[in-house]
């Protein structure tokens, strides 16, 4: 059985996100849809160059009756769990996409439901529309799928996992502290120069004045700080956010061990070492002598 979903958002709706948001708001709801812990393990990607295929699925299955209602959303209610929460990514985010690439086609499976969006015209205006179609089968779960995909989308594609905070992301080489309770959690990392940042559980940039030249880390604050909004126009914080953040976690550390390690890492290059002094706890502050740090 057929049905066309009408969404009533105009082809020339003045939002334009590029390639890479439009990709990590399509993982954001699959990452949302199991947590952190089963991300890695439960989210499979599939993709073929050779084909121009990519494809992202999971086992739970999405609620496409709230597709056309731009805002509605469940997630609001529980900031803390989940990196989404506007409830217009899916919709806005197909629009994006098929405005920056026209030749992709895109096709959403939820359980025995697919999705496949087209612009449809309406008096003057091209409209966004779904066509739904019901299908036989015992697939469970939801898959997202894109045919026909250039070499950029497939490029950015497949390192969409990597926009998130997950303990096997691939940017993780070396766990430093970890605090389940507070939502947060430092990794060593190898982009050298170049430190991360993650902020609701999403990359929101670098942060390599922060950072040593051969071993940067990944500052991961889960949870929602009032003044740092959780914005959806814009990946990069402003680095007095950053700072705030790379305070915050910094500051929770009561581990010894942990605070040792990053000290020792950075004793030899950080050029303005008194901030990690001033930002790590007290108890964590105690053991600087032990590694020779003044």
């Amino acid at each position: 059985m057929q049905e066309l979903i009408n969404l009533n958002i105009a082809k020339n709706y003045d939002v334009n996100w590029n390639l890479e948001f439009i990709i990590r708001d399509y993982f954001q709801n699959y990452f949302d849809s199991v947590g952190k812990s089963r991300f890695g393990s439960e989210i499979v990607l599939e993709i073929d160059k050779e084909r121009k295929y990519c494809s992202i699925s999971g086992p739970e299955i999405f609620d496409w009756t709230e597709l056309p209602l731009i805002g509605g959303t469940s997630k609001k209610d529980f900031k803390d769990r989940f990196a989404g929460g506007f409830g217009e990514g899916f919709p806005i985010a197909t629009l994006c996409l098929l405005k920056i690439k026209p030749d992709i086609t895109i096709s959403q499976r939820v359980g025995n439901i697919t999705l496949r969006p087209y612009f449809d015209k309406i008096g003057n205006r091209e409209i966004l529309h779904f066509e739904k179609n019901e299908i036989t089968g015992d697939f469970i779960g939801s898959k997202l799928e894109f045919s026909n995909c250039d070499s950029e989308f497939v490029r950015i594609f497949s390192k969409g996992k990597s926009f998130f905070n997950f303990p096997e992301n691939e940017l993780f080489k070396e766990e430093i502290f970890t605090d389940l309770k507070n939502g947060i959690s430092i990794y060593k990392t190898e982009s050298p120069g170049k430190g991360k940042i993650f902020y609701r559980y999403q990359d929101r940039g670098t942060i390599s004045e922060y950072s040593t030249v051969s071993t940067p880390f990944a500052i991961c604050y889960d949870f929602e700080i009032p003044k740092i909004p959780n914005s959806r126009d814009r990946i990069d914080l402003t680095p007095g956010e950053k700072k705030r953040i790379f305070k915050l976690t910094l500051a929770e550390i009561t581990e010894a061990s942990a605070a040792i390690k990053i000290l020792e890492y950075y004793q030899n290059e950080f050029t303005r070492p008194n901030i990690v002094l001033e930002h790590l706890s007290i108890s964590a502050y105690r053991y600087r002598d032990k590694i020779g740090f003044v």
